[in-house]
């Protein structure tokens, strides 16, 4: 894991007290990341937390307890304090409050740790799934009504994005510094706002899928059932989207003793009183594949997510190649190293 995901990952193990479910969570989302691997960043949490000041003693003794070498363990100890143990520094503070650097290590230090956030902050653009977008929590007003977008990176990738862990970081406010009047910021801002668009149309799609639902069955099926129909069409959507055949839903109808059930390829659901409501709950769900790309709402989500897409392409290449990275950082100034 990058600095982004190892931290993402810890603040989500700080919120649960169910740890393996966090982490077969985590592996899902990012398959490169073993179970055994998350395993060992928890224990590394666990180490860092009940040790106040680690040395290079006890770094040995942690490395040696779960399986890593010392230097890698001195790399992930260094991001773990950068984001749970570093008080953050507000950059409008007067420089009497800022911590000046003054030597030449601590300035080529101050300067790589610069340069490696501007790394994470291209590479790290990870945006939820068209389903996880659709349920959002991201602030923007009422999803059916067009308002602004509120463009503010360090708002809009607040929750959701592999860029919330960057622009929350303490030193992102230097980076800004050193990058001055790099095109990047430009860019970012077109991102936030494009991702902001993405965030309402996917909204706005989910909301018109479950009016058509909800409009068939008003009584028929409870809107938890009506929510797993939604996710089920979406779940499509964004499969061919992405080049991918469509889902076999299979359509298998079960008697059961309450009532029947409909297993949707993953999703299954419950429905009450005659065989006739699973049946005609197949028969909107096959019509709702075939006409749905055509909807406004559809065609709109799968408008903006493109233009995301292009955004981020934009957006990186406004901070390529990495030795023109590095010049750029290496010529701009902060507070901390001015």
């Amino acid at each position: 894991m990058n600095r982004a995901e190892a931290i993402n990952f810890w603040r989500e193990i700080r919120n649960t007290t169910f740890i393996s479910e966090a982490i077969s969570k985590f592996h899902r989302y990012h398959k490169y990341s073993s179970e055994r691997t998350l395993e060992r960043y928890v224990q590394a949490n666990t180490a860092f937390e009940k040790n106040e000041n680690i040395n290079d003693q006890a770094l040995k003794q942690i490395a040696s307890a779960i399986g890593w070498k010392v230097e890698f363990l001195k790399k992930v100890y260094e991001w773990w304090v950068s984001e749970f143990r570093k008080p953050v520094q507000n950059i409008s503070e007067s420089s009497s409050q800022t911590n000046v650097i003054t030597t030449s290590s601590e300035i080529e230090r101050h300067l790589d740790n610069l340069e490696s956030l501007g790394k994470e902050l291209r590479d790290s653009m990870v945006f939820p799934d068209f389903i996880t977008a659709s349920k959002s929590n991201l602030c923007i007003e009422d999803p059916t009504q067009d308002h602004p977008a509120n463009n503010n990176p360090q708002e809009i990738f607040g929750c959701n994005t592999g860029v919330s862990t960057i622009v929350n970081d303490p030193l992102f406010p230097y980076l800004k510094k050193h990058l001055g009047g790099n095109a990047c910021w430009g860019k970012l801002d077109e991102l936030a706002m494009k991702y902001s668009e993405f965030i309402k149309s996917a909204m706005k799609a989910r909301k018109a899928i479950y009016e058509i639902f909800d409009k068939a069955f008003p009584d028929q099926i409870t809107p938890s059932t009506k929510e797993i129909l939604v996710d089920s069409i979406i779940s499509d959507i964004s499969q061919w989207v992405s080049g991918i055949s469509g889902i076999d839903f299979d359509y298998n109808i079960t008697q059961e003793k309450d009532g029947w059930s409909l297993q949707l390829g993953a999703w299954r659901i419950m429905t009450c009183g005659k065989r006739q409501i699973p049946e005609q709950i197949i028969e909107l769900h096959k019509n709702l594949l075939q006409t749905l790309p055509k909807k406004h709402e559809v065609m709109t989500l799968i408008n903006t997510e493109k233009e995301l897409k292009l955004a981020v392409i934009e957006f990186r290449h406004s901070l390529l190649p990495d030795d023109l990275l590095r010049k750029y950082i290496r010529s701009g100034h902060c507070e901390l190293c001015s």
